[in-house]
This record gives structure tokens, sequence and C-alpha cells, in this order.
């Protein structure tokens, strides 16, 4: 009987992690996170910046369409709600508003503040109809 006794005492001291276990498990945890984390951080802003992007293409090819249907420019991208946009358009990624300008020979340009004019050339915010001519 105290055979038994002594292994089952073995038996509930064993069930247990001991610290040493418990310290590499958090460990590794913890550099995986670290890992995981600074990619993840580091693309934040590279999305903000591909959502403006095609959102700005968007809203240009949509003021060229609206521009052949009425023979004028917009004036506000809300111009374009809801005839050629199926939502209203917001802010940009950064919580501004998007600035519409409309050059003197009619071409339409929409820029972000937070995206720049090479970010976006022969992307969005680049070359439009000319409408000029």
């Amino acid at each position: 009987m105290n055979n038994t006794s002594q292994k089952s005492k073995r038996r509930i001291l064993e069930r247990g992690f001991t610290l040493v276990e418990m310290m590499v498990v958090v460990a590794v945890i913890g550099i995986l996170g670290s890992v995981v984390g600074g990619k993840l951080i580091g693309n934040t802003e590279k999305a903000r910046k591909a959502k403006a992007i095609m959102e700005i293409k968007e809203f240009e090819t949509q003021a060229e369409l609206y521009q052949l249907n009425n023979g004028k420019p917009i004036t506000a991208l809300s111009d374009l709600y809801p005839e050629y946009l199926k939502e209203a358009p917001g802010p940009d990624p950064w919580g501004n508003e998007y600035v519409v300008t409309v050059e003197s020979d009619g071409t339409v340009r929409v820029t972000s503040s937070g995206v720049t004019s090479d970010e976006t050339e022969g992307k969005a915010g680049g070359q439009t109809a000319d409408w000029g001519k």
C-alpha cells in the first residue's frame, strides 16, 4: 500500500509544468509576437496609400464619365453620388477630405493629403482625359 501511495504522489507532482518550461513558452511567444507585430505595423501606411490611390483612380474615372454625360466637370465629389458612385465619398484613409481640382483645360484631378503626386503618377491622380481638345 505504501508503494501505491508513493506512485500516486509522484504522478500528482509530475502533472504540472516546471517554471523553466513556462519561461521558455513565454519567451517563444514574445519573440513570435515581436516579429509578426513588426511586420504588421509597417504595412498599415502602405495599405492606407494603396486604398487612397485606388479611390482616387475610381473618383477620376467616374468624374470623366460625369463630364462626358453632362458636358461640364464636377465641382465636388458629391456630384458623383448616387448616379456614378454606389456610396457617398467619404474622407481619405487619414480622415481628411479628398480635394477636387479642375484645371484650365478641363482635366479633373482628385488628390489626398496622404499621397504625394509622385506616388499617384501612372496609378491614379495622374493623367486623365484632356477635355480641352
